[in-house]
């Protein structure tokens, strides 16, 4: 009885809260199952937890995966950041250049009566990124694209 009602809480704390950032046994997994560079960020800002919403389950022998999408969020579970990442993509520059890691990306702040968040957009080693916040600043922003390395 016990051990149901533990590995009840346990699915659905991973249902509510997704995976810890120090577990990256899923991003793991989709690692082996797609054919570009997958990248993770090594800074999280205020992050404590992720989910990978695309592909929505991760089996053996799944068709050819050409686009991620992970979030991540606090430990309220309240939205912090998103990563896409897609295979060969190409797109139009907008907003502001900025430099990570060494290659161009485009910082966009989301317009509005009182905006807040943005996007920030680059192509690195084959992989378009793009993260997407909406309350986090410029600043953390750039230091969570500039901490994004490839999983082997």
């Amino acid at each position: 009885m016990l051990k149901s009602i533990a590995l009840s809480l346990s699915i659905l704390t991973h249902a509510v809260f997704g995976f810890s950032i120090s577990d990256d046994t899923k991003i793991q997994e989709l690692r082996k199952n797609i054919t570009f560079k997958l990248f993770t960020p090594s800074y999280f800002d205020t992050a404590t937890n992720y989910e990978i919403k695309i592909p929505a389950q991760i089996e053996k022998n799944m068709p050819e995966v050409k686009d991620v999408i992970i979030n991540y969020f606090d430990s309220k579970g309240e939205y912090v950041f998103g990563v896409t990442q897609i295979k060969s993509f190409s797109f139009e520059p907008r907003g502001e250049q900025v430099i990570i890691n060494g290659v161009k990306g485009w910082y966009e702040p989301y317009l509005g009566k009182e905006p807040t968040g943005a996007r920030l957009k680059w192509i690195q080693s084959g992989t378009y990124l793009e993260l997407d916040t909406i309350n986090l600043s410029k600043d953390s922003l750039l230091r969570i694209a500039k901490s994004m390395k490839i999983i082997k």
